[in-house]
């Protein structure tokens, strides 16, 4: 780590949110290996960002097995991997099984694709027999069946590569944005609530005992019996998450840590603190957000 050692300098440089400004770290270059592609898949972030990952056949990068990696964003994955033409079938962007990959762990932590390695060139008696994995995004979520939307990153790129495909749909009645964005509420920055990890909040939904972050708070005995009677759960842990729900419904919580646990994009811990200073109290926030028309929300977000 590089660090400014005089005092009057570290001071003037300051700190961001997370960190000091007047340190840095410097890595040494990750380590890669090459890897066959096995199939591409999706996942859906809390935001909504819908993610491909290439999965792979189990190969080592820098002492640890790789069987899964990143591959950012549609437009980043068809640039890297050099697609193929379209075929009768209306796909424009497909690449064989069994390609191989050059994949690394950026900052020796995160798999991620480098570029593609091509093979040697496919006869067309061989390319009627191969395997085709789509590089093209999906046009709906795959989980919630949501139309998809599309965020540019480079406006100065025609391209595209920087290209980010979201779910449109309500953050939670969308499964996988549902378990993360609760998990996002019930955070240690937001309510405050210990004893909810994302396998347990998956636990809870599974159940029928929990679909809005509201739902912790109003659960009657029978269901804190059925939270207890689930695998992995027991006594002692359902009676912790109870006496921290009744705690936080007890003492409350500030606004700022209210409008950060809604999880809306851009408004991160500091920046929600900035808006309830605004507004003062939930009650003159609540009053604003409840006048304000669709289209004011849809333009803010």
């Amino acid at each position: 780590v590089h660090k400014v050692t005089q005092a009057s300098i570290r001071s003037s440089m300051g700190y961001t949110t997370k960190s000091p400004k007047w340190a840095t770290a410097h890595k040494f270059p990750a380590q890669s290996s090459v890897a066959r592609l096995l199939d591409i898949i999706v996942q859906v972030g809390r935001t909504g960002a819908i993610t491909p990952v290439a999965i792979l056949e189990p190969t080592e990068v820098g002492g640890v097995t790789v069987q899964r990696a990143t591959l950012h964003n549609f437009g980043h994955l068809q640039e890297i991997m050099g697609f193929e033409e379209s075929d009768e079938n209306g796909v424009t962007a497909k690449i064989p099984k069994y390609e191989p990959l050059l994949v690394q762990r950026a900052g020796d932590v995160i798999p991620q694709v480098v570029r593609r390695i091509k093979s040697s060139q496919l006869t067309p008696e061989d390319s009627s027999e191969t395997e085709w994995i789509s590089l093209d995004p999906p046009d709906k979520c795959p989980f919630c069946s949501s139309p998809v939307t599309y965020d540019t990153i480079s406006q100065s790129s025609s391209s595209a590569v920087g290209q980010v495909v979201r779910c449109s749909g309500p953050p939670l009645l969308c499964p996988p944005r549902a378990v993360t964005s609760l998990k996002h509420a019930f955070s240690r920055d937001a309510m405050d609530l210990t004893g909810l990890s994302e396998a347990r909040i998956q636990q809870l939904m599974d159940a029928d005992l929990l679909k809005f972050p509201s739902d912790i708070f109003t659960m009657d005995n029978a269901q804190w019996e059925s939270v207890e009677a689930l695998s992995g759960w027991g006594k002692r842990s359902s009676q912790n998450l109870r006496d921290s729900t009744e705690q936080v419904a007890s003492r409350g919580i500030s606004l700022g840590r209210f409008i950060y646990s809604l999880g809306i994009r851009h408004l991160g811990k500091h920046t929600s603190e900035l808006v309830a200073s605004c507004y003062g109290s939930s009650g003159a926030f609540l009053k604003a957000l409840g006048s304000a028309s669709q289209q004011q929300i849809t333009e803010a977000d």
